[in-house]
């Protein structure tokens, strides 16, 4: 399958690296090659600029979002939340009618006096609707945005039942997007499906809960599960 994942960072690292080890052809997108290949310090997070971190990544295309996108079957949004729509709006509506949009990002807003990161779109709507929204001819499928980058595509490192949670309103994207999980060896009875796209602020609102957590824990190497009485 043709995969394309929108943004180089951490995520899309992760989950291009993944993609590529379970037998598809990946391209990775951004704003501007040129641009991505030049940047040669690391970022605030200690990663490695793109161009090194890529040398030995032969098997993962660096190409503009527009051109990453024209090629794929499925695409993942691994962009910054606040960049997505102008991402997708880059690409525009022709090139991405019918395609499965995989969207992992959250839209968080940060400031110096409060503790705690906001949400810029909450309670009544999502980045996933809005998404849904701006391109209707698109199926828009959230998942995977309220774990780390690394447990995304091994989710083995934690042991137990933890869940991965997905809600979008196309079954059959769903289906195809479901298929991908296990591929990344999440289990069945783990990923629970919430339902259509509105589910999404749901996913979403968790995001304040996970980044306390983060603060806690100093790590984000954890994950919630699901349990009921036997």
């Amino acid at each position: 399958m043709n995969i394309a994942v929108l943004g180089t960072g951490m995520v899309g690292r992760s989950l291009a690296v993944k993609l590529a080890e379970t037998g598809h052809t990946v391209v990775m997108g951004t704003r501007n090659v040129g641009t991505t290949l030049a940047v040669t310090e690391v970022d605030a997070m200690g990663n490695l600029p793109f161009k090194q971190w890529c040398e030995n990544r032969q098997d993962i295309a660096l190409k503009s979002f527009a051109s990453a996108a024209a090629a794929a079957d499925i695409l993942f949004l691994a962009t910054a939340g606040a960049a997505s729509q102008a991402v997708l709006d880059s690409i525009g509506a022709e090139l991405l009618d019918g395609k499965v949009i995989v969207d992992v990002s959250n839209y968080l807003e940060f400031t110096g006096s409060d503790p705690l990161p906001a949400l810029k779109l909450v309670n009544t709507t999502s980045l996933g609707e809005e998404l849904q929204k701006a391109f209707p001819k698109a199926y828009i499928v959230k998942t995977l945005n309220h774990v780390e980058h690394s447990l995304m595509v091994n989710p083995g490192m934690i042991e137990g039942g933890h869940n991965v949670f997905m809600s979008g309103d196309s079954e059959e994207a769903k289906v195809q997007v479901k298929e991908l999980l296990l591929s990344f060896g999440w289990r069945q009875e783990q990923i629970i499906d919430l339902g259509g796209i509105v589910y999404a602020r749901a996913m979403e609102m968790h995001l304040i809960l996970w980044c306390r957590m983060y603060q806690m824990l100093g790590t984000g190497s954890f994950n919630f599960e699901l349990k009921q009485p036997h």
